[in-house]
Formats: C-alpha cells, structure tokens, sequence
C-alpha cells in the first residue's frame, strides 16, 4: 500500500456483495490458499473507485473459514481474470461505484494480510466514517450557504424569506449543528493522527459510528429544506440540485446503513449489565 500513502495510487476497498450488504459477516467471496498462491473467485458491488483502483483491499472467505484480506495489484485493470464495470447511480457520481469479478484470479501468498479480515475490515470501517462525515459536512454546507443566501435576498408578501421564523430558525439550527459536528470530526481525526492505534479502539469506532449517522442525517436534512427554502429554483440545474437528495442520501448507505448503524448503537445503550447485589444473589448460599 505504499504506493497508495506516498505516490498518490488509486486505492479502493472491496466488502459489499450481493448478499453482504450492511452485514459484511455474510461475505461468500472465496480465497483459497494454495502452496504459493491465493486464488480469488467471487463478485463484488458497489465499490468506490473500483473500475479505476491501482490496488484493492479483497475481503473474502478463507479456505471456506473465517474472513480473510488481500491486497489485490490490478495491474492497471489489466490483471488476469479480473474485469471491472461501472455502476451507475444517481447519486456520488463521482466516486466511480463499481462491480468487480474475480474469476480464479491468482495472487501472490505474500499479499495476504494478517488478522482476522473482520478486525481488518472494522479497523478500515472507522476511518471510513470518517471520510463519510467529512463528505456529509461538505455537502451540508452547500446546502446552507444555498438556503442561507436565497433566503436573504428572497421576497415574498413584501418581507425577505429569512423574517420569517420558519424559514430562519431550521437554517440557523443547521448552522450550530454543523459546528458542533465539524468540532467533533477534528477532534477524532487529531486523535488518531496522534495515536493511530485508537483505529482498533471500540470506543472510537462507536464514536465514529455516531458521528457517520450525525453527519450524514444532516445533511439529509439541509437538502430537503434547500428544496423547501428555495421553491421552484431549488429544481434548476443552475444550484446543481437535481442531485441534491441523492448524494446525501447515499451517505446514509455508505460505511454501513445509517440504519443497521443505529440498531447497533442503541442496542449498546440499553446493553444489560446486572448490579453486583443481583450477581450475588445468583451465587448458591452453601451450609456447613
């Protein structure tokens, strides 16, 4: 991955299948280990930059056994048995989503990475939703600027829309949710840039968790009042808006479904842990 980090490489990471969407434990890529070699066969889906990656991360089902990562050289998409297709969305159609088939395709025994692919995979998972969130922050404040301008040059009913509190207030609630969620994102990216062995944390990786399904939500928010603030015009494609529901929805389903996400996370929350008196009433009480 070294000529991802320093030489500006197109790297990509393939989970998602057919059948393993938000719950990426059901993967059924198969990588079986031969003396020298790994050899690939199965489909992946929707994976950013795939058609264009110089290097992907495979995840897989090793030996039929537990999750497994390789590091695949697409040798310039050229690489035999290997074919790329793109996918086209709606929404992010700038990140080249992509189908990938790997048809027996041989690889090198030493690109296999150590670890159990599901640590791997969670490891990459938390820096992942952070991208994300930055992305939704983006997003979000092109959205805002949008609203914020039309509403203070906008006049309808001889006052400009942003006099009147239904328009103003949902802006200026965005606009302090944005900042407290921009503070957050700098915060834990400094911490792993400062101590980048908190990607395996699991505090961090609810944290990051949180703050995907914060982020993205909010920008979901700001592009339906955008439409709202901004009537007919919002429809033109002069603000670039014909997309603007499907970008951010599609952050919702990126790294995760906001709503598998918030299962999770609420299943942490209301996690029953049983008082210590509790506990010692289950012990049995022995007479001597």
């Amino acid at each position: 991955l070294i000529p991802v980090a320093r030489e500006g490489k197109i790297g990509a990471s393939a989970m998602t299948e057919f059948n393993a969407g938000s719950d990426i434990f059901r993967m059924e890529l198969a990588l079986q280990e031969t003396d020298d070699m790994i050899v690939a066969k199965g489909k992946k889906l929707f994976i950013t930059n795939g058609m264009i990656a110089d290097y992907i991360i495979l995840y897989g089902r090793l030996n039929n056994g537990q999750l497994a990562a390789v590091v695949v050289d697409t040798e310039n998409q050229q690489l035999k048995d290997f074919r790329s297709t793109r996918v086209r969305t709606y929404g992010m159609t700038d990140a080249f989503v992509s189908r990938l088939i790997f048809d027996r395709v041989e690889l090198p025994k030493e690109n296999l990475l150590k670890g159990h692919g599901l640590d791997i995979a969670f490891h990459q998972l938390t820096e992942e939703r952070l991208v994300i969130s930055a992305e939704a922050l983006g997003d979000t404040m092109k959205k805002l600027l949008y609203s914020h301008a039309y509403a203070l040059q906008r006049k309808q009913f001889e006052q400009r829309l942003h006099q009147y509190q239904v328009i103003r207030f949902p802006i200026s609630r965005k606009i302090r949710e944005l900042n407290l969620l921009i503070s957050a994102l700098i915060q834990y990216v400094r911490q792993l840039d400062k101590h980048p062995e908190l990607a395996g944390s699991k505090l961090m990786a609810a944290n990051t968790m949180g703050l995907k399904i914060s982020t993205t939500e909010l920008g979901f928010e700001s592009s339906i009042h955008c439409f709202r603030t901004m009537g007919g015009r919002g429809f033109t494609r002069q603000y670039a808006n014909e997309i603007g529901l499907f970008d951010p929805f599609c952050m919702i389903h990126g790294g995760g479904s906001n709503y598998v996400l918030e299962d999770s996370e609420s299943r942490r929350f209301f996690k029953y842990k049983p008082p210590r008196r509790e506990i010692e009433d289950t012990l049995p009480k022995v007479d001597y």
